[in-house]
């Protein structure tokens, strides 16, 4: 339309005086012969206009005399629609999903005067994901929580509400708890969808689809450390030997870890060893290890004591405590170290040491699991001291896709893959 001036919001208005008449001089309004009242030149038509969106309109009416007229604006609806008249133009400005009546009033001195009426329509429109949320891999019994409020957009700026259903109720279940976080709940080994829908004021919907795998969990590996499996790659503070059924590890330097590594590709899993260090070695030791995308965690045991540690930051956090469990000099414990369903567990056996939320290593994923590792160290100097090993398997599910792609050193800032970490006593 010929009258019509569309603009994008972050387009800069036109000065106006909010709730003020605007004054406009005879002169600058076609005149007429005779007395009467003022009357419209020319009408607008029916606007549509997006929430966040304005037009600014030209307006045009005459007075007979020639006289000064007061015009203003106004809207029915000032919720869905707002007005300004300033000038010979009207500014209409959409604020939320509806329809509006703006009125423009121009009035003489005397009182007479002529309106106008521009219809507006602000079109409500749906909702819509944002990207795609990533295919979900759980295990039986297992729970998955993902935060879902900015999964989705509402263009026109409104609150949405969210509903989750499940293609396979019997294989998963799915609930929106706390209204912005998808659930996901499995319950027998197979394969469904969970639809996610976003729900607008108005009523429109968008969806999003995730795939869910329900998974049990598999053996990766055990390895009894009968003979050398070329699986384990070990680095240079390693000094190691198999002898008796064991492997027996431990470092060359008092200030570093020795650490034995494989690669795996996994997830959900549950890492278990039966660990032990040397007669006379109290200040030993030894323990576990899980790296994903170079962050690493370690779970470690020593006389009486015992140890999780995590990245934070460019950093670590440690969790310790002390345990008549864990006992290593001269006997054997069974580690058994699990990250499931979005909790860290660290047991003795049957007893459980410590229970840590994934949340305190956020933004890290200790749920996956690209490198499995063996530790063992002594802190109080002594390196010629060995952690045993009799044992150890690794059960989990596979993970989706490739294993997570190394960063460059550059990126990696302080090097997370360094064994220097603080001890656990």
């Amino acid at each position: 339309m010929d009258d019509l001036a569309r603009a994008p919001r972050a387009a800069k208005r036109q000065p106006f005086v909010h709730g003020l008449p605007t004054l406009v001089a005879g002169a600058l309004l076609a005149a007429c012969s005779g007395n009467g009242s003022p009357s419209v030149c020319d009408n607008i038509p029916d606007q549509e206009i997006f929430t966040g969106d304005y037009v600014l309109l030209d307006l045009c009416f005459k007075d007979p005399e020639g006289e000064t007229l007061t015009i203003t604006a106004t809207s029915s609806e000032e919720p869905v629609a707002t007005a300004h008249a300033y000038n010979l133009k009207v500014n209409i400005e959409a604020n939320a999903p509806g329809e509006a009546t703006v009125t423009v009033t121009a009035a003489d001195p005397g009182g007479r005067s002529a309106s106008l009426e521009i219809e507006v329509l602000v079109p409500n429109r749906p909702p819509y994901a944002q990207g795609e949320l990533s295919d979900i891999r759980m295990l039986v019994d297992g729970t998955k929580e993902l935060p879902i409020d900015l999964s989705f957009i509402d263009p026109d700026g409104e609150p949405l509400t969210f509903a989750a259903t499940s293609g396979d109720p019997s294989v998963a279940s799915a609930s929106i708890q706390n209204s912005d976080t998808l659930v996901v709940a499995g319950l027998a080994p197979g394969a469904t969808t969970v639809t996610l829908t976003a729900t607008d004021p108005g009523g429109l919907t968008g969806e999003e689809t995730i795939d869910v795998a329900v998974l049990e969990p598999v053996l990766i590996f055990r390895d009894d450390f009968d003979s050398y499996d070329r699986e384990w790659v070990f680095d240079t503070a390693s000094s190691y030997l198999y002898e008796d059924g064991l492997l027996h590890l431990r470092s060359r330097y008092s200030s570093d870890f020795a650490v034995a590594e494989r690669t795996v590709n996994v997830a959900e899993w549950e890492y278990r060893a039966l660990v032990g260090v040397e007669e006379d070695a109290e200040c030993n030791q030894v323990g576990l290890a899980s790296e994903h995308d170079l962050r690493s965690w370690w779970a470690l045991f020593a006389e009486g004591s015992y140890g999780v540690v995590g990245p934070e930051g460019e950093g670590f956090v440690i969790y310790r405590g002390s345990s008549d469990a864990v006992r290593v000099v001269g006997e054997r414990t069974e580690m058994i170290w699990t990250s499931r369903s979005g909790v860290m567990t660290l047991a003795a056996g049957e007893t459980v040491l410590e229970e840590l939320d994934h949340q305190v290593f956020a933004p890290w994923s200790p749920e996956l699991m690209d490198v499995a590792g063996l530790m063992a160290g002594d802190p109080c100097g002594e390196t010629d001291k060995y952690s045993l090993f009799d044992w150890a398997d690794l059960w989990a599910i596979e993970a989706a896709g490739d294993p997570a792609s190394r960063r460059s050193e550059v990126d990696q800032g302080q090097d997370a893959r360094a064994y220097s970490i603080p001890w656990v006593h």
